[in-house]
């Protein structure tokens, strides 16, 4: 069995989870929203917005991948100028379509407006998370994490050679310190019990050390580290540890800088329930592995860049009924499908190579060409 198909069944689940979020927070909140749902429940399905938590793990892991295998390196300039050019590829088309759809149909902006523009030059420079005000971009949300994600690719180069010249223990333990302190700076500042985001806690920085956790678990699972299954449970009790502490953040029990830890907890579950997976637990990996949940996942970045807009213009309609939130999402994806097909991989020739197989290989290869 191929374990990197977990990769990908992982990428599905963290973006069914955003969605799932995105649509029924409101329903839950933690168990503050007074429904009758047993509080487990309440607190496994008002989590899924550690689905962009999981995003980041996954990126830093598959960017880092062919380094750690010996099947890329950077080296030279050449190498990072290679680096730049595939993930410009990869990223810049699709989002550049997005952002003018987001900007010219999803906001009331007109371009009479000198802010139009404005906002037209920060989405194509991909500096609004650094600018008060916009972290969450006008028309289209979402795009917040698209702004780490670009600027951790931006940083990526530096990260690589940094642990390099450090060694992984030295790096990492850097990483985890730098973004802590960002974290409880961010929430210190303006830290709010009403979202689990803020523009200092959650910058690239601020969340720098998922993506490095996320690296270092690429090193370890190519240097032949072997979990144990009991891995898989531990980090799922972490997960759900971290989830603990931004209820209790979220229900006022805890004070607003507690929320800076519960990444902690959160990013080391998620790196010993990747490696549980990926060396360990055979039964659980085949279910990560199942066709469609890989379908999601390759499609994910597809999938998180329109299901906010979307949900933005169907909010009248999506909680009519299950009838009415079915066809949102049946427009979801058959937009992201288009878009997955036609701009993410046009030069691709046939469809049949974009959709994983349970037993598809190389999966690795399919993995790695998808970041």
């Amino acid at each position: 069995m191929d374990r990197l198909g977990v990769i990908n069944g992982l990428r599905g689940l963290a973006i069914l989870g955003t969605i799932f979020h995105h649509s029924f927070f409101d329903y839950f909140k933690y168990g503050a929203a007074n429904n009758s749902t047993p509080w487990l429940v309440d607190l496994i399905a008002s989590s899924g917005w550690l689905g962009v938590n999981l995003f980041f793990f996954l990126s830093g892991f598959v960017l880092y991948l062919p380094y750690a295998s010996g099947k890329r390196h950077m080296s030279s300039q050449g190498d990072i100028r290679e680096f730049y050019r595939r993930r410009f590829i990869r990223l810049i088309p699709l989002y550049t379509f997005v952002w003018i759809v987001s900007l010219v149909f999803m906001t009331d902006l007109q371009p009479n407006q000198p802010y139009f523009y404005k906002v037209a030059l920060l989405y194509a420079t991909c500096t609004y998370p650094f600018v008060p005000g916009m972290f969450y971009p006008p028309g289209n949300w979402v795009m917040w994490s698209l702004g780490a994600e670009i600027w951790f690719s931006v940083l990526f180069p530096l990260v690589v050679i940094g642990v390099r010249k450090l060694g992984w223990r030295k790096g990492l333990v850097l990483a985890l310190i730098l973004a802590l302190v960002v974290r409880i700076g961010g929430q210190l500042m303006i830290g709010s019990a009403a979202t689990p985001l803020n523009p200092i806690s959650d910058s690239v920085i601020g969340r720098l050390d998922e993506f490095v956790i996320g690296m270092f678990a690429a090193h370890l699972y190519r240097n032949g580290f072997r979990a144990h299954a009991s891995h898989l449970w531990i980090g799922g009790a972490l997960v759900l540890g971290g989830a603990l502490i931004w209820a209790f953040r979220y229900l006022g029990a805890l004070p607003p800088v507690s929320g800076a830890f519960a990444n902690n907890l959160v990013d080391l579950g998620v790196l010993a329930a990747t490696l549980g997976l990926l060396t360990a637990s055979r039964w659980w990996a085949s279910v990560m592995q199942w066709r469609w949940l890989q379908l999601f996942g390759v499609m994910c970045y597809s999938l998180y860049m329109w299901h906010g807009i979307l949900q933005l213009h169907f909010k009248h309609s999506m909680y009519t009924g299950l009838l009415g939130y079915a066809g949102y999402l049946a427009i979801v994806f058959a937009i992201s499908a288009f878009t997955f097909r036609y701009i993410e991989f046009r030069t691709t020739p046939s469809w049949r190579e974009l959709i994983p197989a349970a037993a598809r290989k190389p999966v690795e290869a399919a993995a790695v060409s998808r970041t």
